[in-house]
């Protein structure tokens, strides 16, 4: 009896590391076209980044020429408030 119940148990250790053998290969295998779909993901990505320099040089330059058209206009609206107030003291005296 001692003897089929171990032969019993060799026997499904003996399949069961089978059954791991062959689980690690197949994960072997996904892991390797896991590796390839993230190369391509990271080639196409790095392809977009001269995109994305562009886009983010061309928003600088335009919140450049904003920030100098404000100024501009900001200063002319100064500069006509100031002209009206020393208009103002002048005929105060």
């Amino acid at each position: 009896m001692t003897d089929t119940l171990l032969i019993i148990i060799y026997s499904l250790i003996a399949i069961l590391l089978l059954v791991l053998i062959i689980f690690i290969i197949r994960l072997f295998s996904t892991l390797s076209k896991l590796n390839q779909t993230l190369d391509d993901v990271n080639s196409k990505i790095e392809k977009l980044n001269g995109l994305f320099n562009i886009i983010g040089n061309t928003t600088d330059y335009i919140s450049v020429i904003g920030d100098k058209f404000i100024d501009k206009i900001t200063g002319l609206v100064d500069n006509l408030f100031t002209k009206k107030k020393k208009e103002g003291e002048i005929e105060d005296e």
